[in-house]
């Protein structure tokens, strides 16, 4: 796995975290190395459906607890950019870190809402070496093994 360099104290991390998996841990490791304090905000149950035109699995007060209880999480936090990040004052981030995944679009949006807070973070999208594995990715593997058992 790539070294990564410490570059601040705290760093956030915001995505659903539906069904937590292998993927996601390393993910979330990954982003905890570049600082000293990992914040997650879990993107509400709302927000998931208006964004990807579904509910998730697990509702979000359950993705924000297996995320509360990996160790290397300081805390987390359900919200979103168009909530307004009322975290964001609280956590102060230093470093915002992406999954290779996440829309740009979106990390500019939160850090439009940090320099209206005062708070001006490094953006920083880890490589794709850390965030290999989607909930996507799994459902839909899962769903065809289902079509052929099922359809045998």
């Amino acid at each position: 796995m790539e070294k990564l360099p410490k570059i601040g104290k705290h760093v956030l991390v915001w995505g659903t975290f539906d069904c937590l998996h292998f993927g996601h841990k390393i993910f979330l490791k990954a982003a905890k190395r570049l600082g000293e304090k990992l914040y997650v905000v879990v993107v509400p149950d709302k927000c998931v459906l208006e964004n990807k035109k579904r509910l998730p699995f697990q509702p979000d007060f359950v993705r924000r607890k297996n995320i509360l209880s990996l160790p290397f999480v300081e805390e987390v936090f359900i919200n979103s950019i168009s909530q307004g990040m009322f975290c964001l004052k609280k956590i102060k981030p230093d470093v915002i870190c992406l999954g290779n995944d996440q829309s740009l679009y979106w990390a500019k949006q939160l850090q439009i809402c940090c320099s209206e807070s005062n708070i001006f973070p490094r953006l920083v999208q880890l490589p794709s070496s850390f965030d290999l594995i989607h909930t996507t990715q799994i459902v839909t593997e899962i769903a065809k093994k289902e079509e052929l058992v099922f359809n045998h």
